[in-house]
């Protein structure tokens, strides 16, 4: 745009209507650098009586260079709180600050108007290292009598670590706090904190069991971070895989997931959220147990059996995980005729996407995928079972016989 197009188009920031001076200062903010008339007039904008247009004149400003922040920032003292918060937007687009922005930003923390205190603490969140003085200065908003302002202070203060003592112990009373998004993000920013002390894993423990679903998940969540655990800490996880939210049990099953070995009272406990009602549960359950194999012969044929409900997803994922085993065929014949039925299908579409084919060879079933070739020994009966399993597997898909034309890809199974 040139440099009289742009000026054109700032005068467009005087119309009568909303809709046009926000159109021309997002057309403004796509072009950079300004002429100092256009940024006066695009900072003029704060005072606009729509609020939509004091949001676009601050987010036109973030795009800027760093040269128009001594501008936006003489614009921290005016007497309308409304341009002090669009101000402290435009200035969260800019990074690094130099000290005297940090300084006037920091003023901003105690500002009557708690919208603008909420503004300050985030865009001081994104600006890195901190100096201890205004660590300290957000950590006192942890106790503002605004709730979105303590929220911001915690989320700011979650992205620095590691935290002091005296930062720590001031987090861990938020956990307690009367507005429970508060509690739910204290205890997502201590998950970014270590080594925990005892008051903190205790503080946690004491928020998964909270009336609130948010804050259960996010003390859950927090947990992902620690290892070891405890027995206490994995009985307590578990409990939640019985929590009446799916969110909750999807994040107990993935932080469960962090832990690198199980006992076997937790893997039995996750093989029965394959069951879940939540499509989310029944994968991450799946996707959990992957990271225990071996798994025991009683788990895995309890696994196995996962394969006859019907859900394609998670029978493909069980299938993934069923090459890890030497024999694991035999056991297939015993169960439900569904589930061998459904592990049909999946090899049956395999070998029209990649490299799947299946023969048998002197008593062997073989396998040959783009992972190499691999044998099983079977009984004659259950060879037989296979290759009906397969053709049924074949004849029932119209996919596969449009395919095939009435064929079988695995045609060299058929007798």
């Amino acid at each position: 745009m040139s440099t009289k197009l742009m000026a054109i188009t700032a005068n467009s920031m005087e119309d009568d209507d909303a809709d046009v001076r926000r159109a021309a200062v997002q057309a403004l903010g796509t072009q950079s650098p300004w002429p100092p008339s256009v940024l006066e007039k695009v900072v003029y904008r704060f005072n606009d009586d729509d609020g939509l247009v004091r949001w676009a004149a601050a987010q036109a400003l973030r795009r800027q260079p760093p040269e128009i922040l001594q501008a936006v920032m003489c614009q921290l003292g005016n007497d309308n709180s409304l341009v002090r918060e669009a101000a402290v937007h435009a200035l969260g687009g800019q990074s690094p600050w130099p000290p005297e922005i940090m300084q006037a930003v920091t003023c901003r923390l105690v500002d009557d108007n708690a919208s603008m205190r909420t503004a300050a603490v985030q865009a001081l969140g994104g600006q890195t290292p901190w100096p201890p003085e205004i660590l300290q200065a957000v950590r006192c908003r942890l106790g503002d009598d605004n709730a979105d302002v303590r929220a911001a202070a915690v989320q700011a203060l979650g992205r620095h670590s590691p935290w002091p003592p005296q930062i720590s112990k001031a987090v861990i009373c938020r956990l307690e706090d009367n507005d429970l998004v508060v509690r739910a993000l204290a205890a997502l920013a201590f998950g970014r904190q270590a080594p925990w002390s005892p008051e903190i894993l205790q503080g946690i423990m004491c928020q998964l069991g909270n009336d609130d679903n948010r804050v259960r998940w996010a003390a859950t969540k927090a947990l992902d971070t620690q290892c070891p655990w405890s027995p206490e800490i994995f009985e307590a996880v578990v409990c939640r895989l019985d929590d009446n939210d799916e969110d909750v049990r999807v994040a107990a099953i993935q932080t469960l997931g962090t832990q690198a070995s199980w006992p076997p009272e937790i893997v039995e406990a996750v093989v029965c959220r394959l069951n879940d009602k939540d499509k989310q549960v029944r994968r991450a359950a799946i996707e959990a147990l992957g990271k225990q194999s071996p798994w025991p012969a009683e788990i895995l044929r309890a696994i196995m059996c996962r394969l006859d409900k019907g859900d394609w997803e998670v029978a493909s994922k069980i299938e993934a995980l069923l090459w890890k085993y030497d024999d694991f065929l035999s056991p297939i014949f015993n169960m439900h005729a569904d589930a061998a039925l459904m592990l049909g299908k999946i090899w049956a579409q395999r070998s029209i996407y990649g490299m799947f084919v299946c023969y048998v060879c002197d008593g062997d079933v073989y396998f040959e995928t783009s992972d190499g070739r691999r044998s099983m020994s079977l009984s004659m009966e259950n060879i037989q079972l296979l290759k009906q399993t397969l053709w049924v597997a074949t004849v029932n898909s119209p996919i596969l016989r449009l395919v095939y034309r009435g064929g079988t890809p695995f045609s060299r199974l058929r007798d």
